[in-house]
This record gives C-alpha cells, structure tokens and sequence, in this order.
C-alpha cells in the first residue's frame, strides 16, 4: 500500500440486543435456506495497511428475519467469527438475511483483539440487491422488507454510505473493506 494513501475509517454502529459468542467457522449456514452468499472482509488500518490475526465476528438473522439464539428451538446459526490472514482477509458463506420490522437487512460484524473490540459495526446490501432476490423464495413468503436501506435509521446515521455497502463481484460473492481508526 502506499503510505500517502488513508482509508477512512468505519464507524461503530448498534451491536443490537442478539451478539452472541459464537464458534470459529467459515460457513455459518447450517440448516438454514436461503440465497447462499459469500461474505469476503478486508480489515485495514487507516493507512489501509492490511490487519492480521484479528478475530472478526459475524452474525446475521434468517430469510425470515429471525436470529438464532442457541436455545432448544434454534441452533446457534448465522453466527460465527474468523481469524484475519496475512491479507486481512475472512471469508464466510452464509446467506442473505432476511428482514424485520424498521430495519434493512443488514449484517453484524465485531472486530476484536486479544478480548478488546476494536469496532463493532453494520454492513449492508444495495437495495437493488435485496429487492432483486426478495422476489425469489424463501424470501417472497414475506415480501419486499418494510424498510428500504435509505430509510434505516441506522443507515441514515452514517455519514460515508458508500463504504458500508457491500459490493457485488460476482453471482453470489460480496466484499468489503473495513477500515479501523487505528
């Protein structure tokens, strides 16, 4: 990377009421359906530096806008965390969440260090992307989601939009870069 060049850094968003610790894998989908999707995550520093062995977690609800919770009725799904490669890369295959009430579907992700968090954050898919595949089942059962991504209150709060969303590089693959503030 060049050293001239800065990555602005993400914003800590709402962890919302469902984190939960979870196991360390790659493919959270376990019993869940729903359109398979691969979440690849590039954690770097302000200098856009790439960041190593950080544990990045991940969680995300079902196509019918429920979280897991790893009671007797729910498996602890959806959830899960990696450790950052050499490329301050994850990689996870999971599927699109669904929605609920007065949010967009979107994804948690904390980023910790040896027990600190470092950032606790949101990513989110574009809008054409969610309408696009909400068509399609098991996402049609419930519709297009109640509140579109421009609408989100969460969302709104950001001020680099662009930066939270994840991008389309192919099919079924979406990447993002993350950055820290330190």
């Amino acid at each position: 990377a060049d050293d001239s060049k800065i990555c602005l850094p993400h914003q800590n968003l709402a962890e919302g009421p469902y984190y939960l610790p979870s196991p360390e894998r790659s493919n959270l989908k376990i019993k869940e359906i729903g359109h398979s999707v691969e979440i690849k995550l590039t954690i770097v520093n302000k200098n856009c530096k790439p960041l190593k062995d950080l544990k990045v977690s991940l969680w995300h609800n079902n196509a019918l806008g429920k979280y897991s919770s790893g009671d007797d009725k729910m498996i602890l799904e959806l959830r899960g965390f990696q450790i950052t490669d050499i490329n301050g890369t994850v990689k996870f295959k999971t599927i699109l969440p669904g929605w609920y009430p007065g949010r967009a579907p979107h994804i948690h992700v904390k980023i910790t260090e040896k027990n600190k968090t470092l950032l606790t954050t949101q990513i989110f898919f574009k809008q054409t992307t969610t309408d696009n595949l909400y068509k399609k089942y098991p996402y049609n059962k419930r519709g297009k989601a109640d509140t579109d991504l421009l609408k989100d209150s969460i969302f709104n709060s950001i001020k680099n939009k662009e930066q939270y969303l994840l991008k389309n590089d192919t099919k079924n693959l979406f990447t993002i870069k993350i950055t820290l503030a330190s």
